[in-house]
Formats: structure tokens, C-alpha cells, sequence
């Protein structure tokens, strides 16, 4: 088996931002190391039960100094030196062109995952842009060098879908179980906005999945006390068994839209964020999902409406689940480390 070497992952987690950036970079690291390598995340401020997550899988966290953005990607070019590493992940709306150029520079091949053109020069190997919206016009100032990864062939999911397969769970006549999750953290408070919506409903269960970054943990779990269906349950580490108990599901519209769609699970995604928008845009064009607008548009009433048509059209939530397993293949993170073994056998310029 060929010696990969060491990836190193730079991307955070905390209850501002949620555990998405981190948790679709594990996605690429365990591709990674299914190849033979091995991983580090570099990070500041990450939660224990994510820390633990990237050890149980064999990884390693590094924990940075605060900084500036000048200095943290000084801190990163450190790191590629010290640790030897052979190609370098960024994900991260902070994170900067400095970054792409300190990693490059250090001598290790860098990959930059992007949703929307947000960095003002692209001077990495590679960018990855996972979404349905990807478009090279995003990333017309890149160097020569600069090569992109657009759409859903590279969209990176977890070993534990994979593990779990694609092949959904039989759509009944009337939905009557739902997932509820938005993200690892839900700074925009959806978790409570969705158990009042399940509970206007009649004959629906419905359990809330809340991340370890989200500090309302124990006020969630109290109303959640208080409510007729739903049940909270915190950082759980079987995803794939909830989407597979799940007749349908409400969700962010973050990467948890991709591991729904992979494993057939109709859904109902708002954005919480205006960089969320393609993706709930994209994913409702594709069939596989409904958008519900943006979140500051969105109450319990909207969600408790679009829920109930959903659940009680048999036939939408067939088309979806079919849609969705024709879109997400989920082969996407080993494209990734594929297109990344290629980089390290060009010359650089």
C-alpha cells in the first residue's frame, strides 16, 4: 500500500459557527485513512465530545494559539513543516488566501472546501465545492495551478452512511415519524420552533437531534419534557439509524441535506444562513427536498403546514426518496483523495 503521510485538516467547531466545516472534513480524513494515511485536525476551541469523535477515528487534534488570521495561517504553515504534511484541508469562512499560500509554501499539496466563492484569490492545488450550485464562474481568480472539484459527484459523506447503505426505508402511506436536526449548534433556536410544530400535529413522533456544540441543551431537553412527540436526543454517534427510523425529515439546509438524500429520506430544509441558500435551492430543483425559506421567515405554523402535506403525499415523498438516491452516489470523498494523489504526482510549478 502506498504511505499517503499525513493530512492535516484546518477547521473549528463551536457554538457560533456549529460542527458542519469539521465534521465534512472527517468525511475526506476517513478516506484518507482508508488508503493508508493519516489525519490531524488543527483547530482552537474544539468541544471534548468532537475531540473524542476525531480519536475514535483514529486522528489526532492540534490545538492552536489564538491568533490573528495572519498569524493562524502562519501556525498552519508551522505545522506542515513539523509534522512533514503531505497535503493540507481548509475549510472555514475565517480562513483565508494567506492560508492557501502558507500551506502551499510549506510544501503540501492544499485542498480548500468552498460553498460559495468566499475567499478573494484561490492560490491552493484544489477546491472542492460539493453543492448542486457550484459554479467555476465563483472562482474566476484563481492561480494557474488551481483545479476544481464542482458538484455532488464530490460530495464527501461519512464512513458510517456509507456502512449503513443507501437503500431506504419503505415509504408508508402516511408519514408518521420525523427527524428533527439543525446543525450542531442551531444559533437561530429552530429546535424549539420545530417541537411546537410537531405538537400541532396529530399522531406524529418525532425526535430532535441536537449536536455537541449547541449550549441549550438542557432547555431543550425541558420542553422537550413538556411536548406531546418529541424526544432530544444529544450527540449521537448513529446518525444513519435515526435517517433510517425517519419517515421524513426538517432539517438545516448544511450537510446533513446530503446524508438524507444518499440514504432516501424525503425532507423539508430551511437555510440559517444566506450561504445555505443554493443548497436548499438546489437540493428542492433536484427533487429530493422542499425548501421552506430562510429561517427568519419561518415559525411553528409554516413548519407545522408544509409537515403535514408532506406527510400525507405518499407520492411527493416517493419521487423525493427516489431523487435523492439518484443525485448522492457516495463515492464523493474517495474522488477527493483520488484528485489529491494526482496533485502530489504533478510538479509543482
Amino acid at each position: 500500500m502506498t504511505e499517503l503521510g499525513l493530512l492535516l485538516l484546518r477547521a473549528d467547531a463551536s457554538p457560533s459557527i456549529g460542527a458542519g466545516h469539521l465534521m465534512r472534513s472527517l468525511a475526506l480524513a476517513q478516506a484518507w485513512r482508508r488508503r493508508g494515511g493519516s489525519f490531524a485536525f488543527a483547530t482552537r476551541g474544539l468541544p471534548a465530545a468532537l475531540a473524542d469523535r476525531i480519536a475514535n477515528e483514529g486522528g489526532s487534534v492540534i490545538e492552536l494559539s489564538e491568533a490573528t488570521a495572519t498569524n493562524d495561517a502562519e501556525q498552519l504553515g508551522a505545522l506542515v513543516r513539523e509534522r512533514h504534511a503531505r497535503a493540507v484541508v481548509i475549510d472555514g469562512y475565517t480562513l483565508t488566501t494567506a492560508h492557501h499560500r502558507a500551506a502551499r509554501e510549506a510544501g503540501a499539496k492544499t485542498l480548500v472546501i468552498d460553498d460559495t466563492g468566499e475567499h478573494q484569490r484561490y492560490e491552493c492545488d484544489l477546491v472542492l465545492n460539493q453543492n448542486l450550485h457550484a459554479d467555476e464562474r465563483f472562482y474566476g481568480d484563481r492561480a494557474s495551478h488551481c483545479r476544481l472539484l464542482l458538484g455532488v459527484r464530490y460530495t464527501l459523506l461519512r464512513q458510517e452512511y456509507l456502512r449503513a447503505g443507501s437503500e431506504p426505508k419503505p415509504i408508508a402511506p402516511v408519514a408518521k415519524t420525523v427527524l428533527l436536526s439543525f446543525g450542531g449548534a442551531d444559533p437561530a433556536k429552530l429546535g424549539e420552533r420545530a417541537i411546537d410544530a410537531v405538537d400541532e400535529l396529530a399522531s406524529l413522533e418525532a425526535v430532535l437531534l441536537i449536536g455537541a456544540a449547541n449550549p441549550r441543551r438542557a432547555a431543550l431537553e425541558a420542553r422537550a419534557e413538556k411536548s406531546r412527540a418529541t424526544r432530544v436526543f444529544a450527540d449521537v454517534t448513529d446518525m444513519p439509524r435515526w435517517l433510517r427510523w425517519a419517515d421524513v425529515a426538517v432539517v438545516a439546509a448544511g450537510s446533513t441535506v446530503w446524508e438524507l438524500a444518499y440514504m432516501g429520506v424525503p425532507a423539508l430544509v430551511t437555510p440559517v444562513a444566506d450561504n445555505q441558500l443554493g443548497v436548499a435551492e438546489g437540493a428542492e430543483r433536484a427533487g429530493f427536498a422542499a425548501s421552506m425559506g430562510h429561517e427568519r421567515t419561518l415559525d411553528a405554523g409554516r413548519i407545522a403546514n408544509k409537515l403535514d402535506e408532506l406527510c400525507k403525499s405518499e407520492t411527493t415523498r416517493r419521487a423525493m426518496s427516489a431523487a435523492g438516491r439518484n443525485t448522492i452516489d457516495g463515492a464523493g470523498a474517495d474522488r477527493v483523495v483520488a484528485a489529491l494523489l494526482n496533485e502530489q504526482n504533478r510538479e509543482s510549478p
